[in-house]
């Protein structure tokens, strides 16, 4: 026995000693940047979507391969799924409806609380034509996925499909799964024989149940479980082995056209040329069907900043085999030049063309083809914009702890500052928590001396479009060609949640130091974290606390009012509003006390003020009609 209490004792030691220092975690969102961007960009086509009333005919189709992150309004009489292509893994198209606990907005649902299973989201059907015999064979099937990048499914949360009778007027459960797997994609097949179903006005609809998994820190309360579903179909004639969709289309987007980012600075890539690009993109379609012999022409053409489309890629009649992935290089040569000076972004369309003699169903087309916005501004990137996840460095001992991030500079320029895209958290519970900003030079492919740091900076959640938030170098510093390393130092234990792209991989490039030794990453992902260079940067956008500056009402109709800080020189400091593309709208020398929006349209706004010192805030308004 005392052998057996010296090991348990040594045990207890040597994990204590663990604990006494940082770790890095990555966790789930608990918004999602990618709604709340496309919501400021298209504000007057959200507040005006509207469902059609129209009863719909067989078949049903929706393989959630239409431009846009809400559903399809033609088909679905709701919008609180997300549609998206980042967050499923090996779906049998591209595009899915992902279910989770985030509102159409993007944000938690305010009635989900730690400790309960509760319904989240809902998608429901327009009404449909159904008034059919039970000899019709009438079946609908779809396939469904649980986590994919997500979080693990808790044994308390599932998926379920609910049926509408026109004849009792109630919803009827149908079929549910409480999966934990999320490693495949599974079909489910189910007909529809009951009468009471057989008829107009039927309507289905999924919905998920949703909890917290019994995290209870705020800092890591987060949207935890994630559901995805893909080819929804209902029609007549079908039966339990009709489990074939005779379809081929992309399964996921292609990627940046360059070797090592996905986007970098214009004047830096103008630099050092074609070099940087590689060779090919990599398509990978599906053909999900039984089919042989089709013939497919594998397109891709490049958009330039002026607008005018250049066909650059054409590999003809290629034989798709069936129920194959394919996954193949595609080679082109556009070598992206243009005339603008400071920045161009560049479009590359992807699409396959079908030689289908059997003619494939129309509404089965829109997964054949794939678009990439090539940009090329004043930062280096390895993510793609989009956090499916997040990261941080947290746990007794974290503070003092650094994150470093490497980045090879291609062109001898003054480095301005650094954006990060900083994950909301349950409760803006880390709002306002410092850290210090850092930039090292490299040594033996590890962080080396420091050459910067900007100490006070605080997390910031952005209203920009971007979502990233920028921090501006109060000493810019020059960073010649080759590698550097920039990141942060922690000042406090709370994980300060940077957005983690988990459709991208360039962990062996982010070190992190919480025991005087630096480590390389082992979680996979993309960091969101990108050096800013060239000329002076812009204002940024910094958020007064809300009791100092404050405009009401909001939403607003006809008037809006203001109270400011008492530090603020309201004579000499100025206003202006500007609409979501950055135009002003309303311009004001002095700071009013009310102003009148009674003519402007409805949609998102930004409310601005500059100081004499040009210090610039900013508040998010909303104007209703």
């Amino acid at each position: 026995m005392k052998k057996i209490y010296s090991i348990s004792v040594l045990f207890f030691i040597f994990w204590s000693s663990l604990l006494a220092f940082g770790q890095e975690y990555e966790s789930d969102l608990d918004y999602n940047p990618v709604i709340k961007k496309y919501i400021r960009e298209n504000a007057s086509s959200v507040l005006k979507k509207q469902a059609m009333s129209d009863t719909l005919s067989l078949p049903f189709f929706d393989d959630f391969s239409k431009p846009g992150i809400y559903p399809d309004l033609n088909l679905w009489s709701n919008d609180s799924v997300f549609i998206n292509t980042q967050y499923p893994i090996d779906p049998p198209s591209i595009g899915v409806a992902t279910f989770d606990g985030l509102d159409p907005l993007g944000s938690l649902y305010p009635h989900l609380v730690p400790g309960s299973a509760l319904v989240a989201d809902y998608l429901t059907s327009q009404p449909i034509k159904l008034n059919y015999l039970p000899s019709d064979s009438v079946y609908i099937s779809f396939y469904y996925q649980s986590k994919g990048l997500g979080h693990s499914i808790e044994e308390e949360d599932s998926l379920v499909l609910e049926l509408f009778s026109p004849v009792t007027q109630q919803w009827h459960w149908y079929w549910s799964s409480s999966d934990t797997t999320g490693s495949v994609f599974r079909l489910v097949m189910k007909p529809i024989t009951d009468t009471i179903f057989l008829q107009n006005g039927f309507r289905f609809r999924f919905k998920n149940y949703f909890s917290y998994g019994g995290q209870s820190e705020p800092s890591w309360l987060s949207n935890f479980d994630q559901w995805h579903i893909d080819y929804v179909y209902l029609d007549t004639n079908r039966f339990m082995g009709d489990t074939i969709t005779e379809d081929i289309g992309f399964v996921y987007p292609i990627r940046s056209a360059l070797k090592f980012y996905d986007a970098m600075p214009w004047t830096h890539y103008q630099a050092v040329g074609t070099s940087i690009l590689s060779s090919h993109l990599i398509y990978v379609y599906r053909n999900i069907g039984q089919t042989v012999g089709w013939n497919v022409d594998r397109c891709l053409d490049f958009t330039d900043p002026s607008g005018i489309t250049v066909p650059d890629t054409l590999e003809n009649s290629l034989n798709a085999e069936a129920n194959t992935l394919f996954d193949v290089q595609i080679t082109f040569s556009y070598p992206f030049s243009s005339m603008m000076q400071d920045s161009a972004n560049f479009e590359m369309k992807a699409y396959l063309k079908i030689n289908d003699s059997t003619n494939i169903a129309q509404y089965m087309r829109w997964n054949d083809t794939t678009r990439f916005q090539q940009k090329f501004s004043n930062y280096y990137a390895y993510d793609d914009g989009s956090a499916e996840r997040k990261y941080g460095l947290s746990g007794q001992g974290a503070q003092g702890s650094k994150l470093a991030y490497k980045f090879n500079n291609y062109k001898e320029d003054t480095l301005r500052g650094i954006s990060i895209f900083f994950n909301h958290v349950y409760g803006n519970f880390t709002s306002g928590k410092y850290f210090t900003i850092a930039v090292w030079s490299e040594n033996g492919g590890m962080p080396g001396d420091t050459l910067y740091t900007q100490i006070g900076e605080r997390v910031q959640y952005s209203n920009e479009i971007n979502e990233f938030t920028q921090f501006t170098f109060t000493n810019p510093i020059i960073i010649p060609t080759g590698n550097f390393f920039l990141g942060i130092i922690m000042t406090t234990t709370d994980n300060l949640n940077i957005g983690l792209d988990k459709n991208r991989s360039s962990q062996n490039n982010l070190y992190y130091n919480t025991t005087g030794v630096w480590q390389q990453s082992s979680i996979q992902g993309a960091l969101m974290m990108r050096p800013l260079f060239g000329k002076e940067l812009p204002l940024t956008i910094s958020e007064l606390k809300t009791e100092h500056f404050q405009v009401y009402p909001n939403p607003a109709c006809a008037t809006l009012y203001f109270n400011y800080p008492p530090e603020l020189n309201l004579m000499q400091s100025s206003m202006f509003i500007s609409d979501i593309c950055g135009k002003t709208v309303v311009s004001q020398n002095q700071l009013p006390e009310q102003i009148d929006v009674s003519s402007l349209p409805a949609g998102f706004y930004f409310v601005t003020i500059i100081t004499p010192g040009r210090s610039k805030y900013s508040r998010k308004i909303l104007i209703v009609r």
